[in-house]
C-alpha cells in the first residue's frame, strides 16, 4: 500500500484506478523512476546467494526491472480502466527530489557477473503481477 512517499505516485495511481477514483499526480508526466517488482527482487537475492563469491567482481550490485514515466503508467492503467483520469498538481519540492534521483539504473555488472535478468518488464509486471494481486484485495 502506498504511504505517501515521494516515489508513491505510481502505486497511488494504480490503487486509485482500482478503487475507480481519478488521481492528481504531484510530479509531471515525464517523471521517471526505476522500479522492481518483489518476485524479481527475491529472485535476485536467491541467485546472488547461490553464486560462489570468487565469481563476483564487487560486493554491491544494482538491479532493476523497468523505468516507466508517469505518462506510461497512465497509458497502461487506461487500458484496464478506460474511465481513469489523471490530473497534475505539481509539488515543486517532491518534483525536485524525483528530478535528482536516477531515471534508470545500470545493472550491467549484475548481468555480467552473476547472470541477473529481470523476469518482469513494465507490461507484464502490470498485467501478470500487480493487477492480479490488487484484484484479490
Amino acid at each position: 500500500m502506498p504511504t505517501g512517499g515521494t516515489s508513491d505516485y505510481a502505486p497511488e495511481m494504480i490503487h486509485n484506478a482500482f478503487q475507480q477514483k481519478n488521481y492528481t499526480c504531484f510530479v509531471n508526466a515525464n517523471s521517471c523512476l526505476p522500479f522492481i517488482v518483489m518476485p524479481d527482487a527475491i529472485n535476485a537475492i536467491i541467485k546472488i546467494m547461490q553464486i560462489k563469491k570468487n565469481k563476483l567482481n564487487q560486493t554491491v550490485y544494482n538491479i532493476t526491472s523497468f523505468s516507466p514515466e508517469v505518462i506510461d503508467l497512465f497509458n497502461i492503467i487506461k487500458i484496464k480502466f478506460p474511465k481513469f483520469q489523471l490530473n497534475y498538481n505539481i509539488d515543486k519540492m517532491r518534483q525536485a527530489i524525483v528530478d535528482e534521483w536516477p531515471s534508470y539504473i545500470d545493472d550491467s555488472s549484475a548481468k555480467n557477473d552473476w547472470g541477473w535478468k529481470a523476469q518482469y518488464n513494465f507490461k507484464n509486471a502490470f498485467n501478470n503481477y500487480i493487477t492480479p494481486k490488487l484484484e484479490k484485495i
